[in-house]
């Protein structure tokens, strides 16, 4: 090229496509990309098939797959292209085979000689799946499970049921009838399934409904009366957590005071519960055991050789107060009472009652024969531990 001279002009720049384009390809896009998450094993064609078509659609490039975009001419601009996106589709459609078919499959040069390879040797047969299928939903039961997961589990086969047939499409008056027909069947299905017990009530309310609700308000319904089972449910066990409790508690302190279970038996006293080591009429009486009027020494009783007189341990039990000293007085009939003779333990023992009340009560029991056994024991000896004049009274 000599001084002066023009050089010629640049060749011109290939054909630039849009995003939108069918013979627009991603930066990202590359051939290890996986377009479905459902693998072709053999069996499953019409999922597959379904899930696959999505992403190219999305892409607008499903017509390489069926043939409605052509092989452009050697001599078009676009024939490069078409090369690029047609070698792209066959990975992504290899990517999704299962290892068992992708090893008796050949790469052919057109994406739409695999596409029909595949179809015409997985897709024939469909009869023994369909009935397959239907058993499936005729045994696809709640049995305890969350509605959800049923649901999902029935929706799933019935989806693929409706994959392999094919229902005509109406287009006359009649189409908005037979629609209902259809979704009625799918809202029976469901309902028969579902555990009677617990949403028996709903499925009857729903059934009842006129027009009959769609599927999905159908599932809405039965969910909301499910949460809330599950709230009263955690309700009652709350409750009966609490009273077993309670109960606990009470059986407890009765076992405490009684021996329970406990089998060691006192030599001395003949309860069950502890020992002779331990037993207080030997060792005498804690004082956590000096409520409700009871003395510290058990009614006067220090130890097994001594014990206090009846006059000193009937005056303990009377100036203790409340409800023992109240039922000493009544029980002791030793005392020889007049009318008139209220000293002031009576008074301590029972500070409710009047002097006149008193005297109505002493001159009612004047007079009364004590039992010989009863006031010699208890005169002399004091009571005994759940003898009933014991304040805890006879278990």
């Amino acid at each position: 090229m000599t001084s002066g001279e023009v050089p010629p002009p640049p060749p011109p720049p290939g054909p630039r496509y849009e995003p939108f384009s069918a013979y627009y390809l991603h930066p990202s896009e590359g051939t290890r990309v996986v377009i479905s998450p459902i693998l072709l094993k053999g069996d499953n064609y019409k999922e597959w098939s379904r899930s696959l078509r999505n992403n190219p659609r999305a892409k607008n490039k499903l017509g390489f797959i069926d043939g409605t975009i052509t092989v452009p001419d050697a001599k078009s601009p676009d024939f490069d292209q078409w090369g690029i996106v047609n070698s792209m589709l066959v990975a992504w459609i290899v990517n999704t085979l299962d290892v068992s078919v992708r090893s008796t499959v050949r790469f052919p040069d057109h994406v739409k000689s695999l596409w029909d390879d595949l179809r015409d040797r997985y897709s024939l047969g469909n009869g023994p799946r369909i009935l397959d299928l239907k058993a499936q939903i005729v045994d696809c039961k709640q049995r305890g499970r969350p509605v959800a997961v049923y649901f999902g589990e029935l929706r799933k086969l019935q989806d693929e049921l409706a994959s392999y047939v094919k229902v005509p499409k109406c287009t006359c008056t009649a189409a908005h009838e037979y629609a209902k027909i259809v979704e009625s069947e799918l809202l029976h299905q469901f309902c028969i399934s579902l555990e009677p017990k617990k949403f028996g009530g709903v499925v009857s309310t729903l059934l009842m409904m006129d027009p009959v609700p769609s599927l999905n308000v159908a599932y809405a319904k039965v969910v909301s009366e499910e949460r809330k089972q599950t709230v009263s449910d955690a309700q009652d066990t709350r409750s009966e957590a609490v009273g077993f409790a309670a109960s606990g508690s009470a059986q407890a302190r009765t076992t405490s005071w009684s021996g329970g279970g406990d089998a060691r038996v006192c030599d001395h006293c003949g309860k069950k519960g502890h020992e002779k080591e331990k037993c207080f009429d030997l060792v005498g009486w804690p004082e956590s055991f000096n409520g409700g009027g009871r003395g510290g020494n058990r009614g006067g009783r220090t130890s097994r050789g001594g014990r206090q007189s009846s006059s000193g341990s009937r005056g303990s039990r009377q100036s203790s107060g409340g409800g023992r000293g109240f039922a000493a007085n009544m029980s002791n009939n030793t005392r020889q009472l007049s009318g008139s003779e209220i000293n002031e333990n009576d008074r301590q023992s029972a500070p409710t009652l009047t002097d006149a009340q008193w005297a109505q009560f002493l001159n009612a029991i004047k007079g009364g024969k004590p039992t010989n056994n009863y006031s010699s024991d208890q005169t002399s000896h004091g009571l005994h531990f759940e003898e009933p004049d014991w304040s805890g009274g006879a278990v």
